[in-house]
This record gives C-alpha cells, sequence and structure tokens, in this order.
C-alpha cells in the first residue's frame, strides 16, 4: 500500500528539499519504488534532480486543474534508481489565486495521488513550499501523514504551533492526517542550542515523535550542489547512516 508523506513547515530553510531528497535516495537504496512531488513555484527539488524547469512540458501546475493531464503523463524518472518526479514549475506561483476558481481546490492534488495513479510507487514524498497557502494545504489534504524538518531554534520552535493549527483545521478534509515525527535537521552540533530547544520541544509535545537528527555538514551542502545523494557522496558518513535509519523506520511503519 503507498504511503504519502508530506515533508511540510511554513518556516523557510530547516531542510524540507534536502531531506525529501536524500531520503528518497535511502529508501530506493532498500528496494522502494519512490514518488517525489516538488510543490514548491521555486523548483529545487526539480532542480537538484537535474531537470531544467525551462524544457518542462508538463508539470504539477498542470495537474491541479480540471482539464490537465493524466498523472502518468506528468512523471519523469530520474538517475536515481527507482525514483521518480512529479516536477514543479515557477508558473506554480499563480495557483493559489487560480484555485479559487476550480471545484474543491484543497483536493486537487489529492484526486491525483491517492488513486491509483500513484498505486505502483511504495511511497510519495511532496516537498512542501514555505507558506500556509493553498499549495501546502493541497499537499496536506493528499498526505497520511507529515514529516517536519525542524531546525531546533527558538525561532523554529516558535512556528510549529501554526503548522499544527493548519492541520487541525483539515481534519474535515483529510481526518486520516497526523504528524509521523519531527525530523532535526541542519543540527550543528558544536553549540548547545540545538540540544536545549529539543529538549524543550519534549517538554511542549511530549506524544510527538522526535526522529534521528541530520547534522549539520559540508559534504550534505556539498553533494546537494553536485545534485547526488549523500548516500552516493559519502555512503560512510554519519549524514547517510541517519537517513538510512529514517528509511527504516518508514518502512518498518508501513509494514
Amino acid at each position: 500500500m503507498t504511503r504519502i508523506y508530506a515533508m511540510a513547515n511554513q518556516k523557510g530553510g530547516v531542510g524540507k528539499t534536502t531531506n525529501c531528497f536524500n531520503l528518497a535516495a535511502a529508501l530506493a537504496e532498500r528496494g522502494q519504488r519512490v514518488l517525489l512531488v516538488d510543490c514548491d513555484p521555486q523548483c529545487s527539488l526539480t532542480a537538484a534532480l537535474g531537470v531544467s524547469v525551462l524544457e518542462l512540458k508538463r508539470s504539477l501546475y498542470d495537474l491541479l486543474f480540471d482539464d490537465g493531464p493524466h498523472l502518468g503523463e506528468v512523471v519523469l524518472s530520474t538517475r536515481m534508481s527507482g525514483v521518480d518526479l512529479i516536477p514543479s514549475h515557477p508558473k506554480l506561483a499563480e495557483a493559489d489565486l487560480q484555485l479559487l476558481t476550480v471545484l474543491e481546490p484543497q483536493k486537487r492534488l489529492a484526486y491525483q495521488i491517492n488513486g491509483r495513479s500513484a498505486s505502483d510507487y511504495d511511497f510519495v514524498l511532496i516537498d512542501c513550499l514555505p507558506s500556509l497557502g493553498t499549495l501546502m494545504v493541497n499537499a496536506l489534504v493528499a498526505a497520511d501523514e507529515v514529516l517536519v524538518p525542524y531546525l531546533p531554534t527558538p525561532l523554529s520552535t516558535a512556528a510549529l504551533p501554526y503548522l499544527f493549527s493548519t492541520m487541525d483545521r483539515l481534519y474535515r478534509l483529510n481526518p486520516k492526517l497526523r504528524v509521523f515525527g519531527i525530523i532535526p535537521s541542519i543540527v550543528d552540533t558544536r553549540t548547545k542550542v540545538p540540544r536545549v530547544e529539543l529538549d524543550r520541544l519534549r517538554r511542549l509535545y511530549p506524544r510527538l515523535r522526535i526522529l534521528p537528527s541530520i547534522n549539520k555538514g559540508v559534504a550534505l551542502e556539498r553533494a546537494m550542489g553536485l545534485r547526488i545523494s549523500i548516500l552516493e557522496y559519502m555512503p560512510h558518513s554519519t549524514q547517510a547512516a541517519t537517513y538510512r535509519e529514517l528509511a527504516r523506520i518508514l518502512i518498518e511503519a508501513a509494514t
């Protein structure tokens, strides 16, 4: 059964795209079929996978409207074996206004990926934009669960209630939606701030699952710059090991 995860946090710079990219690679390494959905008009995930938006004939933008193509006509293969992509496009920046003209605008993405179209995949990972607008709502309505990349700083902790409040308001549209876990990301182990904030997070949300932390490192940044996963660039690094552990946790939860 396909499991759909939204990688969501309305705060920018917390590692959403990096986590989607590398977690997909780790899942594929374990034999899972993964569909990545780039839901951000900045197209960072699309670019990281080597796709030029200038050469795209179809993208997620086209899927969101009634006269759009079938999902299979938009999906692209990637250089990562076992990983496909629904690319983004800068035109998605206009979607918030344009979706107001269609029926049930919050469910456009769900219509496309919750049916047979995505059943060939074990996992769907949706890379969300840093906003609580209509595109984010579409991702949350389509998802089974949410993975929350979290930069352990006071500002990031203060922003979390807004995401959780949005999820609560979407209960009628997606009653199964819940937070699978928090992924502490870009964690600078040289300072005590991350440790203090993670302790604070556990006190504020004692039932929330805190997943393994992705430590900050030059290798991870270099790998993204080269458009390859950390598993390929530095397979024995601590970051690669953490993504493999996250993949194991998701696979075990799905069985």
